[in-house]
């Protein structure tokens, strides 16, 4: 991810966007572990035993992880501050040249990709 940012960096895409790209990334994988860690909890104590519960126990996950959600983006909010955060993430980037052979392999996927494109786009999945 961190050489996808680079290459959204090189392509003069606005900072502000690939900040909020970085910590929308990262915080997909937070969430992520907060919701199967109360899922997890809520499904150890029958949470989901019949339909009543089940819906009882995705309110209480949604508003839950919103809360957490809140309670996270206030602790990042003061660690950047505490680490001087000036508007920029800063990010270690890694100069390759680009090889012949994987110029030539994306090159081919994507005329095959295209080409499959080309050739079903009449094809219907009934």
């Amino acid at each position: 991810m961190i050489e996808l940012f680079a290459v959204f960096k090189a392509s003069r895409l606005p900072e502000s966007l690939i900040e909020l790209t970085m910590l929308i990334y990262r915080y997909i994988f937070v969430f992520l572990e907060i919701a199967l860690s109360i899922m997890y909890a809520q499904t150890i104590r029958l949470g989901y035993s019949n339909f009543k519960r089940s819906i009882k126990s995705i309110g209480m996950l949604t508003s839950t992880l919103f809360i957490r959600s809140l309670e996270q983006g206030d602790k990042l909010f003061l660690a950047m501050n505490s680490r001087c955060y000036n508007g920029k993430i800063t990010v270690f980037e890694v100069h390759k040249p680009i090889k012949t052979v994987e110029l030539l392999l994306t090159s081919a996927y994507f005329i095959s990709t295209l080409l499959l494109f080309y050739f079903t786009k009449n094809i219907s999945i009934v």
